[in-house]
């Protein structure tokens, strides 16, 4: 099936232009022509996305995902019907990808589908808890309020996706120079200054390491990036067994720097996906077992499936959460009020904006501390080959005084 462009005049003269996914053009024409549309031009919505490269997800990406939905939200609140919105949708938005999945939307909401069941058939595109809030939404009537938290929600996670890019582009680049720096000295410099010694049977110890380390690097390179390349293709492999992700993800809940950052990270996200939840009418533990679709740890994931069933069995929530890894003291405080006073949607909410500001200071602590490091770490790697070349230089002329 591909996506077409068509113009087209109804029977009352007026001009009809739209997207629709046919096997072929003629096809698509004769569709038209028998619900009495004028045809004008057809033409197939063509597209770099239309190539697919290897390891090419055909997913929609977060930012696409994100302004379908901020969109549908403001038009859905200004009192426009959802199908008329994805067709406002899919003119203005000259993407293909986007194009195809709204299509696929329209077509199902055409044949009768509720709203739920027609996502659901790009299911692939949007994440179970986007597609509960829609149903949920959809039952309650209160679409636009439901599309509007899902904007807001995917918004925070566009911006802390792009945080921790930018957080780590900066060392990562100076990492980059520092290997390259490495890389140029052994293969080219060192090798150059080795003919100074080649007359000298006395060579100072930490000039015969400098030569040694060249000579390996020359020789193992290829091997080392090979093994390096190796590994990432194995853990990426090893990655879809359950036990190996169990396994690491226990490992990096126990290590000081990075268990902060899953934790922070899996707070924000279940406490935002339970504010979602309960704004639309979910009951507690139902928002619970909705949420935990957002959780990527799967140790964390276990923690709140356990406080969950004691949840259902009558124990208060707040004590039941304060077992997870990811609810600290004060947060246990918060949500104890929240229990008590019944606000826990406000409490869930308050929770998730306290830890994206948590995270922000993190990250520029973190960053702030890396980039120094970083750089002190290529200035000592390098300074260390340039001082111990210019040793070796020194005690050549001293062999031979």
């Amino acid at each position: 099936m591909a996506i077409y462009k068509y113009k087209a005049y109804d029977q009352q003269g007026h001009f009809v232009e739209d997207l629709s996914d046919a096997p072929d053009a003629q096809t698509l024409r004769t569709e038209l022509t028998q619900k009495g549309l004028m045809v004008a031009s057809v033409k197939e919505q063509t597209s770099q996305l239309n190539i697919k490269m290897p390891f090419q997800s055909e997913k929609l990406s977060l930012n696409k995902v994100e302004f379908l939905t901020s969109e549908l939200a403001i038009l859905l609140s200004s009192g426009v019907k959802i199908d008329k919105g994805l067709q406002i949708i899919a003119k203005t938005k000259k993407d293909v990808a986007t194009s195809k999945v709204i299509s696929q939307i329209l077509k199902k909401l055409k044949s009768g589908n509720s709203v739920a069941d027609s996502f659901r058939t790009t299911k692939e595109d949007f994440d179970p808890l986007y597609l509960n809030l829609i149903a949920i939404g959809e039952k309650a009537g209160r679409l636009p309020a439901v599309f509007a938290g899902l904007a807001n929600d995917l918004k925070f996670q566009q911006a802390l996706r792009s945080k921790i890019v930018q957080s780590l582009t900066y060392p990562s680049v100076i990492l980059f120079v520092c290997v390259a720096c490495i890389l140029f000295v052994f293969n080219y410099i060192v090798p150059q200054m080795g003919g100074i010694f080649d007359q000298n049977d006395d060579i100072p110890v930490y000039t015969q390491f400098l030569l040694s380390s060249s000579e390996w690097m020359i020789k193992y390179q290829l091997w080392l990036f090979g093994g390096i390349l190796g590994g990432i293709f194995l853990v990426s492999y090893k990655w879809k067994s359950p036990k190996f992700r169990h396994s690491v993800s226990r490992q990096a809940l126990s290590m000081p720097v990075i268990a902060d950052l899953i934790k922070q990270i899996e707070r924000i996200r279940f406490n935002s996906a339970m504010a979602l939840m309960l704004d639309s009418g979910v009951k507690v533990d139902n928002a619970i077992q909705a949420a935990l679709t957002n959780i990527q740890n799967p140790i964390i994931r276990n923690s709140l499936e356990i406080a969950n069933a004691k949840i259902k069995k009558g124990a208060p929530l707040a004590q039941s959460l304060s077992m997870t890894p990811i609810y600290p003291d004060f947060y246990v405080s918060l949500l104890e009020v929240g229990e008590e006073t019944g606000a826990l949607a406000k409490i869930f909410s308050e929770i998730a904006e306290r830890s994206k500001k948590e995270f922000e200071s993190w990250t520029e602590r973190v960053t702030n501390l890396l980039e120094p490091l970083l750089i002190l770490v290529m200035g000592g790697i390098v300074g260390s080959v340039v001082i111990t070349m210019l040793l070796s230089v020194v005690s050549v002329n001293d062999i031979s005084l």
